[in-house]
């Protein structure tokens, strides 16, 4: 605690810098005010696109972050003294270009390296064509994701990569795809062909056409007759297939009730992509010498419907500086069990150690995703602070229903200048043992549960460019 609490000092340095109200004499030269008269562009689309284009841009991140973690909520006096702490740190870069040699032709490509910079890798790129300005190709590695929710992701069969409830805005990795979009007015017609490396056998020789996924999506615009309460809204209605996946049908829906954002996802899947737990056990060893854990038979249904959804809302107060974000999310496929999750670490582990009566059949990503039926998650975000810009604060409370765990983490920034910026924060988590939430934040390195962590960290450096 004294190594927190002497970072927390430094805390409140920058809290009394950022304080100090410094402004510029922004309008000293009597020239600025002075506007000469634009030129009229008669057709300014078609003056911007048929002129060649090449730029360069991206941004640069540099982080580092203190931890001390408790495994109960009221630590003991050995636990004060003897914390699990960690240190962890990073400097990362995304660099892009945008390469347009005339209006019917387009070249994107996003890079990323991270310390300890051992490769760079290729996060998009494709390229933009069209057929009479009618039919609009992309081809190339893309995000590509779909659905609407916030911190859930059960409607994006396309996407690679993995929604992080903390930071729910962040680009997802996309798939190598050809996307065809057919424009109609204010609504659009997608064709998707799709492949990801998890659909490809290990000697890309090997892959055949039928290895791809294949989509369709329609975005359409839905103008609501004139009133006090609900407005216009926007529909997405979509079906996925891939032979190895469960064909799957997803809605998804959008409009204001009154001062609030309200959203939906509907998923529909015909049979179930991943195995999950029987009631049935395997038989025990009787002549075990020490007693062992139960472990459960598995199954991977291929038929039958199975129904999840999401409904959020998102509320924005400018006058505040506040935006809010709820969401609950059903999974009829997830269970009612509150001690499924303990029981799929079991079968999990007994699967690695090759025990008798298993096969590989459960993955560890299934183990940290969504294993129970009903969740919901909440953010609140202030990005000013009594009347000052360079403090902000958020809180993020994630709760499975099911299991009765869950998490809330508080935090507070301090930006005192340009490029640099403070945040500390306590997580508690509450929850039985092997229950998701704990689960989810036991440190990797040493196996202990933190059920209550304190951490202050530093952005350094950050910005686009």
């Amino acid at each position: 605690m004294k190594k927190f609490c002497a970072i927390l000092g430094a805390l409140a340095f920058c809290l009394s810098f950022a304080q100090a109200d410094e402004i510029d004499d922004m309008f000293s030269d009597s020239g600025s005010t002075v506007i000469d008269e634009a030129k009229v562009v008669a057709e300014p689309e078609k003056a911007i696109m048929d002129t060649a284009s090449f730029s360069w841009a991206g941004d640069f991140t540099g982080s580092a972050k203190f931890t001390e973690g408790y495994e109960k909520l009221q630590p003991t006096n050995e636990e004060l003294r003897n914390p699990d702490d960690n240190f962890s740190f990073g400097v990362g870069t995304r660099i892009s270009f945008d390469a347009r040699p005339d209006r019917h032709y387009r070249v994107f490509g996003k890079f990323t390296a991270d310390y300890p910079f051992k490769t760079a890798k290729i996060f998009e790129l494709f390229s933009d064509f069209d057929w009479n300005e009618k039919l609009f190709f992309r081809f190339g590695k893309q995000t590509a994701g779909w659905g609407l929710s916030r911190f859930y992701q059960i409607a994006d069969p396309l996407s690679v990569g993995v929604k992080d409830p903390s930071n729910p805005s962040a680009d997802l990795e996309g798939p190598l795809a050809l996307r065809i979009s057919f424009p109609m007015g204010m609504n659009n017609f997608y064709v998707y062909g799709v492949l990801k490396d998890s659909y490809l056998p290990a000697d890309l020789a090997d892959a055949r056409l039928t290895d791809a996924g294949a989509g369709i999506k329609g975005d359409f615009f839905l103008e609501v007759p004139k009133n006090k309460l609900i407005g216009n809204a926007d529909l997405s209605v979509g079906a996925y297939y891939q032979r190895s996946l469960a064909p799957k049908g997803v809605v998804s829906l959008s409009t204001g009730i009154g001062k609030f954002q309200v959203f939906t996802d509907q998923v529909v899947s015909w049979g179930l992509d991943s195995y999950r737990l029987t009631d049935t056990a395997l038989p025990s060893n009787p002549f075990a010498p020490v007693s062992l854990p139960v472990v459960y038979e598995t199954e991977k249904n291929t038929k039958g419907f199975y129904y999840s959804a999401t409904l959020g809302s998102m509320y924005v107060n400018n006058d505040w500086h506040f935006t809010g974000y709820a969401e609950y999310l059903f999974s009829a496929s997830a269970s009612n069990d509150g001690e499924y999750l303990d029981k799929y670490v079991t079968r999990y582990f007994a699967e690695t150690a090759h025990s008798p009566g298993t096969t590989p059949t459960l993955t560890q990503g299934d183990m940290f995703g969504y294993l129970s039926r009903h969740n919901s998650a909440a953010s609140f975000s202030w990005s000013e602070l009594f009347g000052n810009n360079k403090l902000s604060a958020s809180i993020l409370w994630m709760q499975n229903w099911i299991d009765l765990s869950g998490i809330v983490t508080p935090s507070f920034t301090v930006k005192p200048f340009d490029h640099f910026s403070v945040e500390t924060g306590v997580s508690v988590v509450w929850g039985k043992d092997k229950t998701e939430w704990v689960v989810k934040n036991t440190n990797p390195s040493s196996l202990v549960t933190r059920r209550l962590s304190g951490f202050i960290g530093v952005k350094i450096g950050g910005g686009k460019f």
